[in-house]
C-alpha cells in the first residue's frame, strides 16, 4: 500500500495511515465486499472548477472502498495502458500496472501539457485550433460501456465484473465514475479512444486532459470534418459534446486562438503555477 504515499491526490482519506497496519486493513477491505456493505456510503460534493463558475460533482469514498477499488483496477491496469494512448493523452494514465499501480505524476503531465501545446501552435502546419469539451463527462459514462470497453482492451472478466458492480452500488442508474478516484482517469480515457485512434490515423496531432480535447489542424476549414468525426466516435459510447462555443469550436491561428489554448481557467484548480506564465 506504499501507493498511498506517492499518488497524485491529496490524502485527505487518510490512506497512508491505513498503511500502517495492512493485514487490518485487508481484513476490513474484505469483509466489506463479503457483506456487501462496500460502496454504499459514498457521498457526492460539488467542487468549483478554475473559472469559478461551474462545479464538479466529486466523490467520496469510504477510503477501504478506495483500496478496493484500486485493486480491481489493479488487474485492468496492463491492458488500460496498452489501450490508451500515451503521447496525446495527459491524464488519468497509468505509469506502473500491476496491483500497486500509481499514475503517472500529475505535475510531471500538466508541464508536458504546456510544452506541447506551444510545440504543436507554433507548427508551420497549424492554421488553426480546434477544442473539444464533453457535456457532463464523468456523470454520462455508461457501465455496460465501461465494461465493453474493458473487455475489449483484454482486462480479466472477473476484476471488470466486479469493478462495473462497484460503480452500479454508487450509482445506480447505471451511469456515472467517481470523479476525485485516481482509479477513475484511466477507465475514462477508454471512452475517448475511438476519437484518439482515428485523430492519429488522420495525422491530427492532438492533446487530450481527460474530456479536454485540443487539435492543431491545418486549417478552419478542416474543423466541420473533424467535429463530425468526434461527435460521431463518442456519441457511440454514449458520450455527447457541449456545444457551448465557449467550449467547443474552431478558431484560426491567431491571438485569439492562443489565448484560448493557454487560459489558465482550463487547467486544474490543483495547478500551482500560473499556465500562461509557464508558456511564455
Amino acid at each position: 500500500m506504499n501507493f498511498a504515499q506517492q499518488r497524485d491526490l491529496p490524502d485527505v482519506l487518510g490512506l497512508v495511515d491505513l498503511a500502517r497496519d495492512a493485514e487490518t486493513a485487508y481484513r476490513i477491505v474484505t469483509k466489506r465486499m463479503r457483506t456487501e456493505v462496500a460502496f454504499l456510503d459514498a457521498t457526492t460534493f460539488p467542487l468549483p472548477k478554475g473559472d469559478g463558475k461551474a462545479v464538479r460533482p466529486m466523490t467520496l469514498m469510504n477510503p477501504y472502498d478506495e483500496i478496493a477499488m484500486r485493486g480491481y483496477l489493479g488487474r485492468c491496469s496492463e491492458a488500460i495502458r496498452k489501450a490508451t494512448d500515451g503521447s496525446s493523452v495527459l491524464n488519468g494514465l497509468i505509469d506502473r500496472p500491476g496491483p500497486g499501480w500509481r499514475s503517472v505524476p500529475f505535475t510531471d503531465q500538466h508541464k508536458r501539457r504546456m510544452a506541447l501545446r506551444e510545440e504543436y501552435y507554433e507548427r508551420a502546419s497549424t492554421g488553426a485550433v480546434g477544442f473539444f469539451d464533453a457535456k457532463e463527462f464523468f456523470p454520462s459514462c455508461d457501465h455496460a460501456v465501461a465494461g465493453s470497453l474493458l473487455n475489449d482492451a483484454g482486462a480479466p472478466a472477473g476484476a471488470v465484473e466486479v469493478l462495473i458492480g462497484m460503480f452500479g452500488t454508487i450509482f445506480p442508474k447505471g451511469k456515472g465514475l467517481p470523479m476525485g478516484s485516481e482509479g477513475s482517469g484511466p477507465i475514462a480515457n477508454l471512452f475517448f479512444g475511438g476519437v484518439d485512434r482515428e485523430l492519429s490515423a488522420r495525422g491530427i496531432p492532438f492533446i487530450r486532459w481527460t474530456d479536454d480535447l485540443d487539435t492543431f489542424l491545418p486549417g478552419v476549414a478542416d474543423w466541420d470534418e473533424i467535429y463530425e468525426m468526434v461527435s460521431d466516435r463518442l456519441g457511440a459510447v454514449g458520450i455527447s459534446l457541449n456545444t457551448s462555443p465557449t467550449k467547443t469550436g474552431v478558431e484560426a491561428k491567431g491571438p485569439t486562438a492562443r489565448a484560448r489554448l493557454f487560459d489558465p481557467s482550463r487547467d486544474s484548480v490543483f495547478c500551482d503555477e500560473d499556465p500562461v506564465a509557464a508558456a511564455e
